[in-house]
């Protein structure tokens, strides 16, 4: 039963956080402070199914999509912290 939830969360993960770049891409940006609602559903939903996705990588993934997923979490880190840094 819990392998049916991880899979099915992580599917989720995977098509809601391709509909939310397919979103943004799309729209165009007119105040970016303030995200409409489909684009705060799918990115609640993406938040929301990321620990399934991470948690499916882990039991189920070899060690280089392990790397893969550390490096790419590292680079988000680093870059969100760019944007903080250079955005005062």
């Amino acid at each position: 039963m819990l392998n049916r939830i991880i899979h099915w969360a992580s599917l989720t993960f995977v098509v809601s956080t391709i509909a939310l770049l397919a979103w943004t891409r799309v729209e165009a940006i007119s105040d970016a402070s303030n995200p409409r609602w489909p684009e705060l559903l799918l990115l609640c939903i993406t938040v929301g199914t990321l620990p399934f996705a991470l948690a499916k990588v882990v039991r189920e993934g070899d060690f280089k999509t392990r790397r893969n997923w550390a490096l790419l979490i590292g680079l988000c880190v680093v870059l969100v912290g760019l944007v903080f840094v250079l955005t005062k």
